[in-house]
């Protein structure tokens, strides 16, 4: 199985994550090919997650797999704007997203706040009580810069 090293140079903070190479070859494989830093954002509509809005050359556009509709902490999703709900969006903007779940009961939703699914693809290693403190400052206080690196 693969590994991620996950930074946040602001908050001093570094872990790993194990990535569900098996149960999720296609998305593992997108966010390995990724060059992936950028804002590390708290969601507004599912609870204790945050997550990197993927958008114009970033964009990843992949098909459900290892779809699940009950997340835990740790659990490292994907999530893409138009599994059936591009209805909702205002000029049909199209982005996905590479989320974290870092608490307790966190609902997935989608843009009209009904239950949506996600692709699990990773498990945060360690240290999440540490990350979901630095996740949760990220309400009060702004995103904070995050990076993803293949170890």
């Amino acid at each position: 199985m693969a590994k991620i090293k996950i930074t946040m140079p602001e908050d001093k903070f570094e872990t790993t994550a194990t990535l569900l190479d098996s149960e999720a070859p296609k998305t593992c494989k997108a966010v390995l090919s990724l060059p992936l830093e950028g804002k590390l954002m708290h969601a507004m509509m599912s609870g204790n997650e945050t997550l990197i809005e993927l958008r114009g050359e970033k964009m990843i556009k992949l098909e459900p797999e290892n779809w699940i509709y009950n997340v835990v902490p740790g659990d490292l999703t994907y999530w893409y704007s138009h599994w059936g709900e591009g209805k909702y969006l205002k000029d049909n903007l199209e982005f996905s997203e590479i989320v974290f779940i870092y608490g307790r009961h966190v609902k997935v939703r989608n843009l009209a706040h009904e239950n949506a699914a996600t692709n699990l693809f990773g498990r945060i290693d360690n240290k999440l009580d540490e990350f979901a403190k630095a996740c949760d400052r990220i309400r009060f206080d702004g995103a904070r810069k995050i990076r993803l690196e293949k170890i």
